[in-house]
């Protein structure tokens, strides 16, 4: 999605640029690639909507969520969908919602959103990342029970209406059907102890930390401090924690790297997975496109899909997209026959939920390419997909197809579809109309 600038987040978007001494480009600017009006502001840019023959009747099948009007819409088990949150966000239109998370069961849903008043811009290096101070609630699917986490406590009597709060969450992730895994940022300003993952209990209610911020060598993006690495990016697989960090930020020379660390072993160091590369990461006056290189963890834990960095030159990007076996064996190129401009910029990469191909997409609207997919069974073809849309993908629970909205812009500023790609088939078909963030269970 598109982000947008509140008051509040302009103010900490300035306390890490000074914080990171010349790590953001001149003022006023955007990172190199991003779509600029000319003023500073990123542009709002939507395609054409296109005719689109409608998915099959049994396209939506299973459990899945959506967004529409900035509310959250639930189906289970292929039934119609039915709206289950009613907040009010008359005061805080621009809402940045998060894919849900189902348990294994699908007997409890996780949400994050975050609400935000009507924004002044943006731009920025790095951009701002508004799911960075997300509000995180639990629901059981079958009794309507809504769960309110914050820290230190639980509200097991929480209502999806009336007026959003605000918190620091920014993912979740299931361990089983029992326990929710989320990570929390820590308040914005505020020098506490409170950064870390925590593991929650769907039957007892308890919340309790099982990885801090310390343990990972990174610090929160809402809490950067100079000279320290900065954490990117989270995932979770098989009990272990893998994250994506940026060493020596706003420097010419910059390392970024994935490490992992297990969740259930408290006293086990940190291991680096692999190394994504060198660049110039947000230093000076200009800043390589690639702040952010796409990556994702298989469903069995056993390799990794990353955007490996070639080249970190501003104005000169670019990468290559790797499959990198965990236990260190040879890694092999895929989405060979991509563009080098869509290669050229940060790229969101998603395995199928059986772990037998891997879509690629454009993390913002910028060069007009994409999605594209690679099956394992023929790495060295690349499918390529139309119409253009970008963002993170959705995958089906059976692997057979997976969904993307027409617009990434934040609810309310631009009407969205979602759309439905399948293996083997060029064209997107219509899923679902004005809807945002679908997500299969």
């Amino acid at each position: 999605m598109r982000r947008y600038l509140s008051l509040t987040m302009l103010i900490l978007t300035v306390g890490l640029v000074l914080l990171l001494a010349a790590c953001s480009p001149k003022s006023g600017s955007v990172p190199s690639g991003i779509p600029d009006t000319g003023n500073g502001t990123p542009a709002v840019l939507v395609s054409p909507t296109p005719t689109l023959q409608a998915a099959s009747a049994g396209s939506k099948v299973g459990f899945y969520t959506f967004v529409r009007q900035n509310q959250l819409w639930m189906a289970l088990n292929s039934e119609n969908a039915t709206q289950v949150t009613h907040f009010d966000f008359s005061q805080a239109p621009e809402v940045f919602w998060q894919s849900p998370a189902w348990s294994p069961d699908h007997k409890h849903l996780s949400y994050l959103f975050n609400a935000l008043p009507a924004g002044v811009g943006g731009g920025g290096c790095p951009e701002p990342d508004y799911t960075a101070t997300s509000s995180l609630y639990v629901l059981d699917t079958s009794t309507q029970q809504l769960t309110s986490i914050t820290l230190p406590q639980v509200v097991t009597d929480a209502r999806a209406e009336g007026k959003p709060r605000s918190d620091s969450w920014q993912y979740a992730f299931w361990e089983d059907a029992q326990h929710l895994l989320a990570w929390y940022n820590g308040v914005t300003g505020k020098t506490s102890n409170d950064a870390g993952l925590y593991r929650y209990d769907v039957q007892t209610h308890r919340l309790s930390k099982v990885v801090s911020s310390e343990q990972l060598g990174a610090t929160s993006p809402i809490n950067a401090q100079q000279g320290q690495s900065m954490l990117l990016s989270l995932r979770y697989r098989q009990g272990q924690l893998y994250y994506e960090t940026v060493e020596q930020p706003g420097q010419q020379d910059s390392r970024l790297a994935i490490y992992r660390l297990s969740v259930n072993d408290a006293g086990a160091p940190r291991q680096q997975v692999v190394e994504l590369g060198k660049e110039n990461w947000c230093a000076g006056g200009q800043s390589s496109a690639l702040t952010q290189p796409g990556w994702d963890v298989s469903p069995d834990g056993t390799k990794l899909v990353v955007q490996k960095i070639e080249n970190g030159t501003p104005g000169q990007e670019a990468s290559s997209l790797d499959i990198v076996p965990v236990d260190g064996s040879a890694t092999q190129k895929v989405f060979s026959q991509a563009p080098t401009t869509f290669l050229a910029q940060n790229v969101l990469l998603r395995w199928s939920p059986q772990g037998n191909a891997v879509a690629a997409s454009e993390r913002h609207h910028i060069t007009d390419q994409g999605p594209y997919l690679v099956s394992l069974d023929h790495p060295q073809d690349t499918q390529a997909y139309a119409p253009f849309v970008s963002g993170a993908v959705s995958w089906r629970s059976d692997g057979q197809a997976f969904a993307l909205q027409s617009s990434e812009v934040a609810e309310g500023m631009v009407p969205s579809d979602v759309y439905l790609f399948a293996p083997g088939e060029k064209n997107a078909r219509l899923l679902e109309k004005d809807a945002r963030v679908f997500s299969w269970g």
